[in-house]
């Protein structure tokens, strides 16, 4: 005949049991049912300037679109969050390059202004202005190479590299890993009852004792 088990060990079965069915029906367990959930929404009073009027949230916390594709682990999401810092390099280049040029034909058009007869005032003024515009230009696109790639990594993200769609995607599934591993936690916590002996009957039927 097998032992009773002990009470506080059938009381913990009983519990969790219902527990344990409801998670598999789909909801969340009872250790993650506290967890704050990504969610989509706008923010007040941004610390950046944004365009788009969306953003993930993590318990009021803005997230980025970078931080988001790896929290879901998405390849093609980080891939998109990093292709523009992929170049960002040369663009920087470019634009002082094209700083330099400028500002140099600027500095000759301004040369010749005026003390040059062999060429009108109206050419070398025009070479003047032309270098200056050009000049700026090129610092224009610096400062929009150095800082057009950062916006997929800022919270809260400026303008989105990810779409609405695809940030719903994402967000599920964030969500969804994230009840996943808790609950899988939590159950690995739980105190298992231990291997309690058995009574074994005796082999054979005793003899009678004599009075």
């Amino acid at each position: 005949m097998m032992r009773a088990r002990h009470p506080t060990m059938v009381a913990l079965c009983l519990l969790i049991l219902p527990a344990t069915a409801r998670a598999g029906a789909g909801g969340p367990c009872p250790a993650a049912m506290d967890l704050p959930q990504l969610v989509i929404d706008r923010v007040e009073n941004p610390a950046i300037p944004t365009i788009d009027n969306w953003q993930v949230l993590w318990d009021g916390v803005p997230l980025s679109d970078a931080q988001v594709a790896g929290l879901a682990k998405d390849d093609q999401a980080i891939d998109l969050t990093r292709v523009e810092m992929a170049s960002r390099g040369t663009w920087v280049y470019i634009g002082m390059l094209s700083a330099a040029v400028g500002t140099a034909i600027s500095c000759v058009g301004w040369v010749l202004f005026g003390q040059n007869t062999a060429i009108p005032e109206a050419a070398s003024l025009a070479v003047a202005l032309g270098g200056l515009g050009i000049g700026g230009a090129g610092v224009m696109l610096v400062t929009e190479s150095i800082q057009t790639p950062l916006e997929p990594h800022l919270a809260p993200t400026p303008t989105h590299r990810l779409s609405r769609a695809d940030t719903r995607r994402l967000v599920a599934k964030i969500n969804s890993r994230l009840q996943r591993e808790i609950c899988e936690a939590a159950h690995a916590a739980l105190p298992t009852s231990p291997d309690l002996p058995i009574d074994r009957a005796p082999l054979g039927v005793p003899e009678p004792q004599m009075p």
